[in-house]
């Protein structure tokens, strides 16, 4: 009775060693049982079946959480690259308009000097 009541509450981890503790007290103590046994040897059958599915159940639902992380973990690492990515476009588009600035700002520069030369030269001709 003690092993089937380890029975109910096995873990995937421990079920194989619950099992044969089972297995072994029930061949050990069958004939001490008498017409008890049979009945008894159902019900460890039952208790049996019913464990084995819920440490089936309990390590499909491990799994799931399992990929469920790994999938997340996936998406969050893609949408990490995808951020650098955005980021080093971003830098490469202002880099980019900081040189054109930069010309325009120069040619504005020589444009106003050219101007001022013009002008000067128009004051010497008068």
């Amino acid at each position: 009775r003690k092993v089937i009541q380890r029975l109910r509450v096995v873990q995937p981890d421990n079920f194989d060693t619950v099992r044969m503790e089972l297995e072994t007290a029930l061949q050990e103590q069958f004939e001490k049982m008498g017409p008890l046994g049979e009945k008894v040897q159902q019900e460890c059958e039952k208790e049996l079946l019913e464990a084995q599915a819920r440490t089936d159940a309990l390590v499909a639902k491990r799994a799931e959480a399992e990929l469920k992380k790994l999938e997340e973990e996936a998406k969050r690492k893609a949408e990490d690259e995808k951020i650098a990515k955005l980021k080093k476009d971003v830098q490469t588009l202002c880099l980019d308009a900081e040189e054109k600035l930069a010309y325009t700002t120069a040619a504005n520069t020589r444009l106003e000097e050219a101007l001022k030369d013009t002008d000067n030269h128009a004051g010497i001709l008068k």
